[in-house]
């Protein structure tokens, strides 16, 4: 049985961003192929919020934005975190959802995983 680690034990390194809000040096990235069930992503991503990842990386390509969203309220729930505040996530518009009339629609959906906590980075990849 290993112990759970103090909140302060828990904290990567953070930079502070040009808006003055503080990112996590090291990020768990989201993509996984072939994407596994979701109750398996999120106890996957409860398992690193318990080792000390604050910061996730997704997308809706990758998939995996509403077992993150899951792992999130598990988290709260079972108090491996206080407040979504403790979390930063990142997400991306992919170029499929570019178009004026998709871009908003995307984007809700998913804040709507994260109780529209989450910080974007919008990404748009031309072929």
């Amino acid at each position: 049985m290993t112990e759970k680690m103090e909140t302060s034990e828990k904290k990567s390194p953070e930079i502070v961003l040009n808006s003055g809000h503080k990112m996590p040096v090291v990020g768990f990235g989201c993509a996984i192929q072939p994407v596994p069930p979701t109750e398996q992503l999120v106890s996957i991503f409860v398992d690193a919020m318990e080792n000390g990842y604050w910061h996730f990386d997704t997308a809706a390509c990758y998939d995996t934005e509403e077992a993150l969203g899951g792992a999130v309220a598990k988290a709260l729930e079972i108090g491996v975190i206080k407040s979504r505040d403790e979390q930063f996530i990142t997400s991306k518009l992919w170029c499929t959802e570019a178009d004026h009339d998709l871009v908003l629609p995307a984007l809700k959906q998913t804040l709507g995983y994260f109780s529209h906590h989450i910080f974007f980075f919008l990404n748009f990849f031309f072929w």
